[in-house]
């Protein structure tokens, strides 16, 4: 264990990326982020910014990602939410560059339409 509060635990990645992934595990089962209760939320991101600045101060990293997979389309493999604060060298090959392969979704931009229902549904999320 790298570090915990009352909301998260910080281990190392058993299957890491490379040197110094860690993951950010909240100690409440939720299989995704929407799951989380909001209450453990700043519990769980004081956990994952300590632990970043950790592996920054400890690597000498220059950055870092911090990532999840939420739902099985999107890669989740574990399902209960944790977060991975993956470090970042020069030389580790590793982009996380967004492409769409989907020429239709290459052209979308946002429309009022869109904008309009993601203002609604958030008024309306408890």
């Amino acid at each position: 264990m790298l570090y915990q509060n009352n909301d998260a635990t910080a281990i190392l990645d058993t299957r890491p990326i490379h040197l110094g992934h860690a993951l950010i595990i909240p100690r409440c089962h939720s299989e995704t982020f929407l799951e989380l209760p909001p209450e453990s939320l700043g519990g769980i991101v004081e956990v994952t910014q300590r632990v970043s600045r950790a592996l920054v101060e400890a690597l000498g990293l220059e950055g870092f990602n911090i990532f999840s997979n939420n739902g099985k389309i999107a890669g989740q493999s574990v399902f209960h939410f944790h977060w991975h604060a993956t470090p970042r060298y020069g030389d580790d090959n590793i982009r996380f560059e967004l492409h769409s392969t989907n020429t239709r979704m290459v052209r979308w931009r946002p429309t009022v339409s869109a904008s309009g229902s993601i203002s609604i549904a958030l008024r309306n999320s408890s």
